[in-house]
């Protein structure tokens, strides 16, 4: 049975709210499988039931079985063992249960010596760290009662191996919610539970794929074995296209490249050179990108491995008649193209070595179609419009869907404090990285769950306040954690 981890679980729970389950409906049903099953697995008549509950949404699954128990006349309370509940859906939780039985949440500490059996949802997959104050003392309770133990998803305190020995609950059962969690097979017996995660959010891209795909450097490679990639970029149209560029280029060398080369008219060029001196450029005379620099671009990209098209390239047409040169005139070079040059490719058809990482409105104009608001039929048009155009589409969002025409993928790592400037020209770089040594449908895999997962990391620290350079340094981290299991 594959085993997931908490953040494999928490990028599961999310997907499933664009596929109509929301995080409230999946408490529902945890904490009505975990009612039901219990009333399978023991004889609760006679029994005293205390369900020692935290302040997160592990509680809130142990407050509806906790309704539901007592729905059913069985001696059931719960000790609010860290006070009442923060987040928004254990706090409606909460409210249903007390309405219903008002003296439902009356249990002290105490009384879990005198249960006959313990529900354990003090902590779940998100904590981190080692219980202290009241959460220990509650943990250390129930290790001395003689009542069973059962836990919610994980015991608390336990967790991918983490746990300080006699900081996490001994239990006797854990009832694992969609899939066994990692690092919990110290303690008990272990039943995995339904609790209506959509198909297709349990089956979103996970740590465990793209850690298989992401290549093994030869320790015994040499310089220029790790990929060379080529970047068409900048305009003067736009002063900030320079670090556009620097950031697809230093994307592409914390991801793995031996070299990033950038075509890029002169002056934006030099402020390159000055932001990333270890970026080689090619300084192409004018102040944006023409058919007149046909012959220096095609050098540039003979000596890459794969091509990048689109940070700052401006709208100027004869810009996008040379990105369409480009594109026809290397069909056996992979090409990933983003931004102003998925704008330039309009309605082409490619040989199958082009991925294409636009958000909605570029997608739209691509393809000349409106996208759909559900989440299914919005996947299903992206890999027609993937096959039509014999390309791989990685389409941006809250939600990722990469096709390449014949399969589907979804990524949903990242969060909104993504949404400032430059995270998808760090992005293209990403995928570019990987575009020498695995196909370009895998690319796009790697490239979009590791750069959200650096989001993810950041939004920790930062909130809302992330900006696009902070992304870049968090690369060769990210990669390194999702080697060894996240």
């Amino acid at each position: 049975m594959k085993e997931i981890s908490p953040y494999e679980m928490q990028l599961i729970e999310k997907a499933s709210g664009f596929f109509g389950a929301s995080t409230s409906a999946l408490m529902e049903n945890a904490g009505s499988a975990v009612a039901l099953q219990m009333q399978k697995d023991f004889v609760l008549k006679g029994k005293r039931i205390v369900v020692a509950s935290g302040n997160g949404n592990n509680a809130g699954d142990g407050f509806v079985a906790l309704r539901i128990l007592l729905g059913e006349g069985i001696d059931a309370k719960a000790a609010l063992v860290l006070g009442e509940p923060k987040s928004t859906e254990a706090k409606t939780a909460y409210k249903k249960l007390i309405w219903k039985f008002p003296r439902s949440c009356d249990g002290k500490l105490n009384d879990l010596q005198d249960a006959g059996i313990i529900i354990d949802t003090i902590f779940g997959t998100g904590f981190r760290g080692v219980p202290e104050g009241e959460a220990l003392k509650a943990i250390n309770a129930m290790n001395m009662s003689k009542a069973i133990k059962v836990s919610v998803d994980v015991p608390s305190g336990l967790g991918q191996g983490t746990a300080k020995e006699g900081a996490y609950v001994n239990s006797d059962l854990t009832y694992c919610l969609h899939a066994i969690k990692k690092g919990i097979g110290k303690v008990g017996r272990i039943k995995i539970l339904q609790i209506g995660i959509p198909e297709e959010a349990g089956n979103i891209v996970l740590t465990q794929e793209v850690a298989g795909l992401i290549p093994e450097r030869d320790s015994a490679s040499h310089k220029g074995q790790n990929g060379s990639i080529a970047i068409i970029a900048g305009s003067i149209e736009y002063p900030g296209s320079a670090m556009l560029a620097t950031f697809a280029a230093r994307a592409c060398f914390r991801t793995g490249v031996d070299f990033a080369r950038v075509a890029a008219p002169e002056k934006i060029a030099w402020e390159i050179n000055l932001k990333s001196p270890d970026t080689i450029t090619a300084k192409l005379g004018g102040g944006y990108i023409t058919p007149g620099h046909r012959n220096e671009i095609n050098g540039l990209i003979k000596k890459s491995d794969a091509v990048l098209i689109g940070p700052g390239l401006g709208n100027k047409e004869a810009t996008y008649s040379m990105v369409r040169i480009v594109a026809e005139e290397n069909r056996k070079k992979k090409l990933v193209i983003d931004a102003d040059g998925i704008r330039a490719v309009k309605g082409m058809k490619f040989g199958g070595n082009v991925l294409l990482t636009p958000h909605g409105r570029e997608f739209e104009f691509f393809s000349g179609r409106k996208l759909p608001e559900d989440c299914l039929k919005k996947a299903d048009l992206v890999k027609r419009v993937a096959k039509e155009h014999n390309c791989v589409i990685l389409l941006k969002g809250p939600l990722d869907i990469i096709s390449d025409g014949k399969r589907v993928a979804f990524n949903a790592t990242g969060n909104a404090s993504m949404t400032v400037g430059g995270t998808g020209d760090i992005l293209a770089g990403i995928c570019a990285a990987f575009a020498p040594k695995i196909p370009l449908y895998e690319s796009a895999i790697c490239g979009a769950f590791i750069n959200g997962y650096c989001g993810d990391r950041l939004f920790k620290e930062k909130g809302y306040g992330l900006i696009a350079s902070d992304l870049i340094d968090e690369i060769p981290k990210a990669i390194m954690e999702i080697k060894k299991g996240v």
